[in-house]
């Protein structure tokens, strides 16, 4: 949000080692210990973070500040002219039934809401994301998260969330692109299990051509053809509409007159986090993994994430990573075993997972040899450059996998034209083996030396490859 100063930076950046150790000792737990302010970005450079975890004993305000004016009153709700108080490492947006300050006491509420100082356009993309619950409330209460911006006495911009007591596992979702106030475009969703007196996850994915919604890593909402294009805040606040909403209002719940009839609800955030400069093939490549390898990053739609010049995301279920590092475009991978593994360049995976232009680069045999025989076994390689990819060989004698040629050479070059040859039967029983499979992997790759193991790693199958079988 990019008309503010650059209050914090993320820290210096990390070494892969160092990264490493930071992931095992679980990411979001150091996200925590952050607060970094939003920062002024060129949307030519690496996804950025700002994170507020309300670790402090007030907000900063530095980066919120407060309405004031006619923007200060919301439905039947005035919002407190001052910021909402913290502790426990939560922000406690405060709705009161007594409003001592309204000009005719008895007629209004007393509520909260804070703002960013800053706004941002969507860029490259933009995700808003908070965790929140609201705490026992009654019927007629809204806890709103959303960007937000008004340009002239007729038109806003808006993409929210509300939570309403009313409908305590729903959410509502709206959006408006230069519109009047009023009813805009908005969605209620179900969703599984939800409890929003509970903490939940709520996001929102912002690109130049789409607009997602999210919670819980569920996809709830999409929208590709109302989309805002002006800088936008973060709003969050915490009030009770008006009856012109009747999905939200509650007529029993009424102003008290004095303080002793007061009744307090709080709406209280766990964190806030923005990542400006979301590369769409970075998000293409994560969503395409998660799709076909679902056994393996799951669950889908997990939080994208920055840390130093890392963009990844997390997948809690199988507890793994898959990230892109800016410094050098390539795509990283962390099994449960807790080692980083360099998957190979961007440009790679890339055509493989249809996220940019061109044909896919694929890997056929020309020849197999006959079981029984001393044969080479040949094939080529489509739509990949050979000085840019190896060939990795493996065959099955008995129950167990072997790497071929040898181990001194487990890859194979791949020639102008894209052919390429590999011994098959460099020692013992080679000629008996009954399955042969072959992958296109980066120049670089470290392949899995395999002595007679029954299966092959699952992460060989994130590259183009084939298989045969064969038998006497």
């Amino acid at each position: 949000m990019c008309d503010i100063s650059i209050k914090k930076l993320l820290v210096s950046r990390l070494s892969v080692f160092s990264m490493l150790a930071i992931l095992e000792d679980n990411v979001l737990s150091l996200f925590k210990a952050l607060i970094l302010s939003l920062l002024c970005i060129s949307y030519a450079h690496a996804e950025t973070q700002f994170f507020d975890d309300f670790t402090g004993s007030t907000v900063d305000e530095s980066v919120w500040t407060y309405p004031t004016g006619n923007a200060s009153f919301n439905g039947r709700t005035q919002m407190r002219a001052g910021y909402p108080s913290v502790s426990n490492s939560l922000l406690h947006l405060q709705f009161d039934t007594y409003n001592p300050t309204g000009n005719s006491v008895g007629n209004s509420f007393l509520g909260s809401e804070i703002l960013t100082r800053g706004t941002a356009t969507p860029g490259t993309g933009l995700i808003a994301e908070i965790r929140a619950r609201i705490i026992t409330p009654v019927n007629g209460l809204v806890g709103g998260a959303f960007l937000y911006n008004y340009f002239s006495a007729t038109d806003h911009s808006e993409i929210d969330y509300e939570l309403l007591s009313n409908m305590p596992n729903q959410v509502q979702t709206n959006i408006y692109a230069s519109e009047p106030l009023g009813t805009g475009h908005p969605e209620f969703d179900g969703i599984t299990q939800l409890d929003i007196t509970q903490f939940n996850n709520y996001r929102i994915e912002w690109f130049p051509d789409h607009v997602s919604w999210y919670v819980n890593n569920q996809l709830v909402r999409e929208n590709a053809t109302i989309v805002p294009s002006e800088a936008l805040a973060l709003h969050l606040n915490f009030y009770a509409p008006a009856s012109d909403w009747t999905a939200a209002y509650a007529a029993n719940l009424l102003p008290a007159s004095n303080a002793a009839e007061n009744r307090t609800y709080l709406f209280d955030i766990d964190w806030v986090r923005a990542i400006f400069n979301i590369n769409p093939q970075t998000k293409c490549l994560f969503n395409w993994a998660e799709n076909n390898y679902s056994s393996i990053f799951a669950p889908a739609n997990s939080s994208t994430l920055v840390w130093s010049v890392y963009t990844y995301r997390y997948y809690a279920n199988t507890n793994t990573y898959l990230g892109v590092s800016s410094t050098d475009n390539h795509v990283y991978y962390i099994g449960t075993d807790g080692v980083m593994q360099d998957a190979g360049s961007l440009s790679y995976w890339l055509p493989l997972a249809g996220c940019s232009v061109g044909n896919q680069p694929t890997i056929e045999f020309t020849s197999i040899p006959a079981y029984g025989t001393s044969n080479a076994l040949t094939g080529r390689v489509l739509n990949a450059a050979p000085d840019s990819y190896r060939v990795a060989v493996y065959i099955k004698v008995g129950s167990g996998w072997w790497t071929k040629p040898t181990f001194n050479a487990p890859l194979t070059s791949i020639n102008t034209d894209g052919t390429f040859t590999v011994n098959i039967t460099t020692g013992g029983s080679d000629q008996t083996a009954t399955e042969i499979a072959a992958f296109l992997v980066p120049i670089g790759y470290s392949p899995t030396l395999m002595s007679g193991g029954s299966t092959l790693p699952s992460t060989l199958y994130f590259y183009p490859n084939i298989s045969v079988t064969r038998s006497p």
